[in-house]
């Protein structure tokens, strides 16, 4: 069999309602040199059958299957070491992507000599994609690496930048890399690295991946402010790499983001007994990095006046979260 060029790979668990129109999201590609990876995790509902089903209906669709559940970390590992293509993308198994998604990234790489491409992420509830694609509202453009760490503090393009999805990465740059085990914020780990390691990023803002907004996801399900926390160190690695190669202004944005997002998590975890003891410990975590946030940090004076206050008024913050007064990071900077 000849070598796709490029690997799309869908890590499925317990995602019987959703796979298949995500699946036919990706057999509609306008480019046809691909496969599509199904990475069964030991799933307990149908999906496992209905993997099996659809590669039976079509030869570019393979699937590889754990046999038992492993957790999402563990599947994108499973699926990178299957992936054929000089080119890997993935999709979730409950979202979508448009018809030009691997045509335009693929484009943008060529263009811009790139070893990664992304698009513009937008939002469906229930799966279904626009009869008419939206345009870009910017022109495409190659963004080195602090340009795109500057865009993840971002309120607008934050998420996008992040996600694993809404990319095209050439296969070597995860030579070396594993997904950790167990990881639920596998994508606040991996994708700067694979930036870094590219050395930039070619950028299309048209939307071509709908990401499914669901109650079931990871990060809005039960236990998220759990899950959430376990992303922190995550947090702490790409500081201390921007902290220690003189990316001094995203250093002060990640600091402000950081300790913003820890509020939430703090406001989000719930009554129970090892929820309680993690309110304790990151509580004493919050003081901490306030502590640190000295007149080298590139936080100015009011700046950690407002962060003292939402530290010790959780009504304060959740009042200031509501109005969006959170989201502008640079008003908290020198």
């Amino acid at each position: 069999m000849n070598q796709p060029l490029v690997s799309v790979l869908m890590p499925v668990y317990n995602a019987e309602e959703s796979l298949a129109r995500s699946v036919h999201s990706v057999l509609a590609q306008t480019f046809a040199d691909f496969e599509l990876v199904l990475i069964d995790d030991g799933s307990t509902d149908g999906s496992g059958a209905l993997c099996q089903a659809l590669a039976g209906q079509d030869a570019r669709i393979r699937v590889v299957a754990h046999a038992q559940n492993r957790g999402v970390a563990a599947a994108r590992n499973t699926g990178v070491q299957n992936a054929r293509g000089r080119y890997i993308s993935w999709v979730d198994a409950d979202d979508s992507i448009l018809p030009t998604f691997l045509e335009t990234l693929l484009g943008l790489c060529t263009r811009f000599d790139a070893a990664i491409a992304m698009c513009r992420l937008d939002y469906t509830h229930n799966g279904s994609l626009p009869t008419t694609p939206k345009d870009g509202v910017e022109p495409d453009c190659l963004m080195d690496f602090e340009t795109f760490c500057e865009n993840i503090y971002s309120p607008v393009r934050g998420m996008e930048m992040t996600m694993l999805c809404t990319k095209l990465y050439e296969k070597r740059l995860y030579a070396g890399e594993q997904f950790p085990p167990g990881a639920h914020l596998e994508d606040e780990y991996m994708t700067w690295r694979l930036v870094l390691k590219a050395r930039g990023i070619a950028v299309s803002t048209k939307p071509l991946y709908y990401y499914t907004i669901s109650n079931e996801s990871i990060m809005r399900g039960g236990g998220a402010a759990m899950r959430r926390a376990e992303g922190l160190p995550y947090l702490d690695e790409r500081l201390a790499y921007l902290e220690s190669h003189g990316f001094a202004r995203v250093a002060a944005r990640a600091r402000v983001s950081r300790q913003l997002i820890l509020y939430e998590i703090l406001q989000a975890l719930g009554p129970t007994a090892e929820e309680r003891a993690l309110h304790k410990q990151l509580k004493k975590r919050a003081a901490a990095q306030l502590w640190q946030l000295g007149s080298g940090s590139g936080v100015s004076p009011a700046g950690r006046l407002r962060l003292w206050r939402y530290y010790l008024s959780p009504a304060r913050f959740a009042k200031a979260r509501q109005s969006g007064a959170t989201t502008h990071l640079e008003a908290f900077l020198a």
